[in-house]
């Protein structure tokens, strides 16, 4: 049986004595996109913290490629191929575009670099255009850009995309899920986290609802799309 690339089993996590995730499991396989949605307060970004390595999990599992990585600091979890693109994008306002994503491949050999580097500006044209502009400067669709570029920078094998569609325009959120749907590759597996369910199941093949600290339902997002209580709190009545 192939492991697949993250698996995450019985996960409790928490801050101080709110326990915010309830033994939550959840897979990711290379080569897709897995959606998390779920409302504000569901406990989404707690989960992503706690693959990410911010959140100790209390209880439960955490594997990327097999290995056990509950108890790693975020830096071995960034070198073992976990990058994360964070809620509100935190690109680094006064610096140019090339030094943001210069400082998201930091620690890189020089050619695998330079490699990296000409991935991103081809995946992302109008950043190459822009690549002595201060990201502040950038729009916000092109600062999600930068954000995700930053991410790919390291060569990641799992990216995690928390809130991707925050304080986009649907114009521009069109153009990102575009880009996010193309994430997923022959080495790379995708979760994105998003309380915005039509932007979510636009882009993934499988998905998660978290409420209230537990998965509720899962499956393939077309048959949770179908789902009465996806339906009524989750997705357009229009």
């Amino acid at each position: 049986m192939i492991e697949p690339l993250l698996r995450v089993t019985g996960l409790v996590a928490g801050y101080g004595r709110i326990e915010a995730l309830h033994g939550v499991d959840l897979v990711v396989n290379t080569s897709e996109v897995v959606c998390l949605i779920g409302r504000n307060g569901a406990g989404k970004s707690t989960l992503l913290k706690s693959i990410a390595g911010l959140v100790r999990p209390r209880r439960g599992q955490i594997l990327l490629d097999g290995r056990e990585i509950g108890g790693w600091p975020v830096q071995r979890r960034a070198r073992a191929g976990v990058a994360t693109v964070p809620e509100g994008r935190h690109v680094f306002a006064p610096l140019s575009v090339h030094d943001n994503l210069l400082l998201g491949g930091r620690g890189q050999p020089a050619g695998m670099l330079a490699a990296s580097l000409d991935d991103v500006y081809t995946r992302f044209p109008r950043l190459a255009g822009r690549r002595r502009q201060a990201a502040g400067t950038l729009s916000g669709g092109e600062q999600q850009m930068l954000a995700i570029g930053r991410a790919l920078m390291a060569g990641p094998e799992l990216i995690l995309l928390d809130e991707p569609s925050l304080g986009l325009a649907p114009r521009v959120m069109a153009e990102v899920a575009e880009i996010i749907s193309a994430l997923a590759g022959a080495e790379t597996g995708v979760l994105l986290v998003e309380q915005n369910a039509e932007v979510a199941f636009r882009v993934a093949r499988r998905g998660y609802l978290l409420e209230r600290g537990r998965i509720s339902a899962s499956g393939p997002t077309r048959v949770l799309r179908g789902n009465a209580r996806v339906r009524e709190a989750y997705l357009s009545k229009d």
